[in-house]
């Protein structure tokens, strides 16, 4: 099943899908927010209800999108509202402190850009995928084996124009399709 079969799986109800989600993301999302909180167990019920969260609102999902970002995006603002609460209760402590801290530190725009940069690597990935199989393959010799545009030519048995020409149609369709997050980059 491809990613976007996967997200449909999930966002028309079905529970196993669901279920191979939330056992490849579980311990990661605890470590999110472990990472803000420093208690594993409130870590454990917000990652949870992330993840309940997740499922009730199954139905907005977007197949086009990164499952994951949308994810951390619930946990972050659950760990948000969670710091929040808790900072009230401790005030003038120390806990009360390193809750303002990570709540700042949570709240920064470089935690909503990582977040925001698991939804632009699944889009890249996806843009590659869908690239005709010619000019997917001569970027790839290009972008990831790192193969000049001569030896690419002298492999696929091309001139170097034709080389030129593959990966400025793959750039020009990379720059349509994340146009939107060009502007963060």
């Amino acid at each position: 099943m491809d990613y976007k079969s996967f997200i449909e799986a999930i966002k028309n109800g079905d529970e196993l899908a669901f279920e191979i989600f939330f056992t490849m993301e579980y311990k990661n999302v605890i470590f999110f927010i472990c990472s803000y909180i420093g208690n594993e167990s409130a870590a454990k019920d917000l990652a949870q209800e992330s993840f309940i969260s997740l499922w009730k609102r199954r139905g907005q999902i977007d197949s086009n999108y990164n499952l994951r970002s949308y994810l951390y995006t619930i946990a972050r603002n659950k760990t948000l509202n969670y710091i929040r609460d808790n900072r009230l209760k401790k005030k003038n402590s120390l806990e009360h402190e390193n809750l303002n801290l990570n709540f700042y530190a949570l709240s920064h725009p470089s935690v909503i850009n990582e977040i925001d940069a698991l939804e632009m690597e699944k889009l890249i990935d996806l843009t590659l995928e869908q690239l005709p199989e010619k000019i997917r393959r001569i970027f790839n010799l290009s972008r990831v084996e790192n193969l000049t545009y001569k030896e690419i030519a002298q492999k696929e048995n091309i001139t170097i124009k034709a080389v030129e020409y593959q990966i400025k149609k793959a750039l020009d369709i990379f720059r349509k399709r994340l146009g939107s997050y060009m502007r963060i980059f």
